[in-house]
């Protein structure tokens, strides 16, 4: 099975196949080392990358080249151009219909960044810190085979990652109160609970969707969190 993992990271790939993919590796334990080794490898170059230093004057000077490239390209070069980038265009819309119809399914725009932190803590207080997330509570969770992965963030979610088990699960969060307005609840705990593809819940205005193992284990972490 053949996984591009940086457009599964990003939300990139069709509902149906991000499912597909994520049902892999809940069944295929190599499946999941090859996953976690993208994982790290990410992890890696990141580092590495902030180590260096950017040459600003040469990237400059190489955007100049090509914004002037882009200035004298013929007609027929832009209605090609027009052209793929409608049928783009077009299977974006399609994609996003099916993202729509899933209330769960938060993570609608690319991820635009991802941290590592020492400790889950450290993690949601990098949440906090981003701008209209101050108000996002810290989850509990008391399950002792729950390991805490790093943190991502997109447009407007963000997201914890754990290890459950050699499944990953992924914590969205959302600022949106309208997400599961017209759904129905059960009652998991202290909270009230949607049961879909995943879990998800309100808390004040913010919207949590879990997903990445059976909706049961799923119900069980919350079941204990506080």
């Amino acid at each position: 099975m053949r996984i591009d993992w940086d457009a599964y990271e990003r939300n990139l790939l069709p509902a149906a196949e991000m499912a597909e993919v994520t049902e892999a590796l809940k069944r295929d334990a190599d499946l999941r080392a090859q996953y976690h080794a993208f994982q790290n490898f990410k992890l890696n170059v990141r580092s590495s990358v902030k180590s260096e230093s950017v040459p600003l004057d040469q990237l400059r000077q190489e955007l100049r080249v090509v914004a002037n490239q882009s200035r004298i390209r013929p007609a027929y070069g832009r209605w090609v151009t027009v052209g793929v980038a409608g049928s783009a265009l077009l299977v974006a819309l399609v994609a996003r219909q099916q993202f729509d119809s899933d209330p769960l399914r938060l993570a609608k725009t690319p991820e635009i960044d991802q941290v590592s932190p020492l400790n889950e803590s450290e993690g949601w207080k990098w949440i906090q810190k981003e701008q209209g997330y101050a108000g996002v509570s810290p989850i509990q969770f008391k399950n002792p085979n729950l390991k805490f992965s790093l943190v991502r963030k997109g447009e407007d979610w963000a997201c914890m990652d754990y290890i459950l088990d050699g499944d990953p699960i992924r914590l969205y969060m959302k600022k949106d109160e309208s997400a599961l307005r017209n759904v129905a609840f059960q009652s998991v705990g202290n909270r009230y609970v949607f049961a879909g593809n995943g879990i998800g819940w309100r808390a004040g205005s913010f919207v949590y969707s879990m997903q990445g193992a059976s909706n049961e284990k799923l119900i069980s972490l919350v079941r204990q969190a506080s």
